[in-house]
């Protein structure tokens, strides 16, 4: 339940981003893909300095992740939150399910 809630949390947030300068953007996915931009850019990096970096969160973040699947990420890192050993993942999971 928290996992499907997570996901509409995150599209909610796209929403809203979207809404707030409609003439920026094209579409939903447009903002959705900008919003994520930071946490995607931050998970590169990290798999730079470990490529099992996601696997270390769950196979299920890093199949999603390598599926250019991020809200599927958002939603594992979100129901495993207490799990999560990285704060600035959390962090960004966390930026991205609030703007408002």
């Amino acid at each position: 339940m928290v996992h499907e809630l997570t996901h509409k949390k995150h599209w909610d947030s796209a929403k809203a981003l979207y809404k707030a300068d409609k003439k920026r953007y094209n579409s939903i996915e447009q903002a959705m893909s900008e919003l994520n931009s930071p946490l995607v850019s931050y998970v590169k990096e990290q798999l730079k300095h470990n490529y099992n970096y996601l696997y270390s969160i769950s196979d299920n973040a890093a199949i999603a992740f390598y599926n250019d699947n991020i809200n599927e990420l958002v939603a594992e890192v979100g129901v495993l939150e207490d799990k999560v050993e990285d704060p600035n993942l959390l962090n960004k999971v966390k930026e991205v399910l609030s703007w408002k």
